[in-house]
């Protein structure tokens, strides 16, 4: 009776340490996800101001529809750092669509992408942006 009482014993720990060793790989998993997710998304802000930017030299105060249709021109290029919505609208890794604001002072240009990040609210701790300038020589067009 002891003898299967120590071999009943040494099973449930068997599995017990198979189960914190998966659960231990599982949330290294989540986090390498989480981390790859959040490069990416850094990725994809920076590409959208850039390229944004880029558009601002052609067009010196684009409309919020030229500044979706460049986003939108992106997608192919950047399938790994954004997606798409229902809607077709661009979106980030998160679902939510990008938030992209292109500022004018005098002759300087200021133009900051913004994901929500994971919990899919903008101004939270957890958005990512990047924000890029440049001046334009003389002051800008409206």
């Amino acid at each position: 009776m002891k003898t299967r009482i120590l071999i009943l014993v040494a099973v449930i720990a068997v599995i017990a340490g198979i189960a914190t060793v998966a659960g231990l790989s599982i949330l290294r998993n989540r986090r390498a996800e989480e981390n790859a997710l959040a490069i990416l998304t850094q990725d994809a802000v920076a590409t959208i101001s850039a390229e944004i930017l880029a558009l601002c030299h052609e067009i010196p105060n684009p409309t919020p529809a030229e500044i979706d249709a460049r986003i939108d021109l992106m997608r192919p290029t950047c399938q790994r750092m954004m997606g798409v919505d229902a809607r077709g609208k661009t979106v980030d890794l998160y679902g939510t669509p990008f938030q992209v604001t292109h500022t004018v002072s005098g002759t300087a240009h200021v133009v900051t992408a913004a994901s929500a990040g994971p919990d899919q609210r903008f101004n939270t701790p957890d958005d990512v942006t990047s924000t890029r300038s440049f001046d334009l020589p003389g002051p800008a067009k409206k």
